[in-house]
């Protein structure tokens, strides 16, 4: 008896087997109650995909806005103008971040790039006159933190931004082996 054999359940006695459900010759009968189960990985991944690969992107690149914002507010220093023009710069970079890796990897488009590049620009103008004003006026309004009211804003820009990118922007630029219906 060698260890893999013990490891795998192999050597293992019958009674040690059956007791605690290891090894090649444990049958578990079937229950008479069902218990709920879990939609497998694959079809998660197949419904929430984009939304799990939109949220890992946008992670990535709420971190690296956040540090260009902090850094050009560092350098502009700290007020109400000055924090919508430092959002309206680090925007500007999360942009080219956002483009890249979501055509790529979140909504795997295989569209024409100057059409949803124009596109994406044009939402991504959009969000961020939107998210600069929408921080200049809630920090000369309200009495909490700049960084707060980014995080706020973010959030809420996020949203929207998921939904106009998967049906407007990546629209019709899937891969063309995702089109394919499959016999799973």
């Amino acid at each position: 008896m060698d260890f893999l054999s013990v490891v795998a359940g192999e050597a293992l006695p019958f009674s040690y087997v059956a007791w605690y459900g290891v090894g090649p010759v444990h049958r578990r009968a079937p229950s008479a109650v069902s218990s709920p189960s879990l939609p497998a990985p694959k079809a998660l991944m197949q419904r929430y995909g984009d939304l799990l690969r939109f949220v890992l992107v946008g992670a990535s690149n709420t971190a690296l806005g956040y540090l260009m914002f902090a850094g050009f507010l560092w350098v502009l220093g700290d007020g109400p103008g000055r924090a919508g023009l430092a959002q309206l710069f680090a925007y500007c970079v999360g942009t080219l971040w956002s483009f890249y890796w979501n055509r790529r990897w979140t909504f795997r488009s295989s569209g024409k790039v100057k059409s949803e590049g124009i596109r994406f620009v044009g939402l991504q103008a959009v969000l961020a006159l939107t998210s600069s004003g929408a921080i200049a006026f809630l920090s000369a309004q309200l009495t909490i933190s700049v960084h707060i009211i980014w995080v706020l804003v973010t959030a809420v820009i996020t949203a929207v931004n998921f939904v106009v990118s998967k049906y407007v922007v990546f629209r019709g630029g899937r891969l063309r082996h995702e089109q394919q219906p499959t016999a799973d």
